[in-house]
């Protein structure tokens, strides 16, 4: 005969447990990573320099980028991601041949060429529908990715952006029209490729830094939410330079789906500098996280 106070005591171990996860696990609202990754000219042969030997090994080097991707490997406990970015493609053959470490992807190649780079879009079609719209023009003939995305209840647009890099005078008054064409782009619904949605995000490597007249167009767009917190310490995206200039931007609207945004760099600490440039990129993913459950702007 089990005595009434032990019986209580049965009932706090068996259910406790259950009363402190149950409500943790209910409050995991659905999500979906995006990210905007420079694949430093993937896959072009000699980068860096000169100090990489390319084109990157295959399939090894195709296989860390696909592990990156869905969260295993090198990023073993964290998000997998469900819409990638790319900038510096230098063929649609080469990202073909990372499909088939990504069963059920899909991607998008832009065509044109601004010194042998081309912008791309990755997405788990499995969970993602996107929608190709025209290509962005910003100048001469860089053009940036524009798509319509839908992830469970959440759909907005997606710019994929890679703008004139270079430290030099034309370089900045380059980069300052580039992100001038990107800022009216954002205020013209009768314009080219005109955004669909009020959710909008513009990532990319930008090229630029938080002292330049390029990104300050950005950042003091009234529309725009940065994805960085603030300019005190924003963390570095190209870690073999220091320098942090990719960039995820999104329209205010997006913010109540907001659930983090974060610079992926467990990957590179994984492998150790020197392998992640052999293998992976030059530069981090940056990546947003947005809640898919609901969309507030219908």
């Amino acid at each position: 005969m089990v005595s009434r106070s032990r019986r209580w005591v049965w009932v706090i171990v068996v259910l406790l447990p259950a009363l402190v996860v149950g409500p943790t696990l209910a409050a995991e609202r659905p999500h979906a990573e995006v990210a905007a990754w420079n694949l430093e000219w993937f896959d072009s042969g000699p980068r860096g320099e000169n100090s990489q030997a390319g084109p990157r090994a295959y399939p090894l080097a195709y296989q860390t980028i696909a592990q990156i991707v869905r969260g295993e490997g090198p990023a073993a406990g964290q998000d997998d991601l469900e819409i990638v970015g790319l900038e510096e493609v230098t063929g649609e053959k080469y990202v073909t041949a990372l499909l088939h470490f990504l069963p059920g992807w899909r991607a998008l190649v832009l065509s044109a060429r601004a010194g042998s780079q081309r912008n791309a879009l990755l997405w788990n079609a499995q969970r993602v529908s996107v929608q190709e719209l025209p290509a962005l023009k910003l100048g001469g003939p860089r053009e940036a990715v524009h798509v319509r995305f839908r992830v469970g209840a959440f759909d907005g647009d997606y710019v994929v952006a890679h703008l004139k890099s270079g430290g030099g005078h034309n370089e900045r008054e380059t980069r300052e029209g580039e992100c001038r064409a990107l800022s009216a782009w954002l205020h013209n619904p009768n314009g080219p490729s005109a955004p669909t949605d009020a959710d909008v995000l513009i990532g990319g490597d930008l090229n630029t830094e938080a002292n330049e007249t390029a990104l300050q167009m950005l950042l003091n767009d009234p529309w725009l939410v940065w994805c960085f917190a603030g300019l005190a310490q924003p963390p570095v995206t190209r870690p073999c330079s220091g320098r942090t200039i990719d960039h995820i931007f999104m329209t205010s609207d997006c913010r109540p789906n907001l659930r983090r945004t974060t610079v992926l760099r467990a990957p590179y600490d994984a492998l150790g500098a020197d392998e992640y440039r052999r293998l992976v990129s030059d530069h981090l993913p940056v990546v947003v996280s947005l809640y898919t459950d609901e969309d507030p702007d219908g």
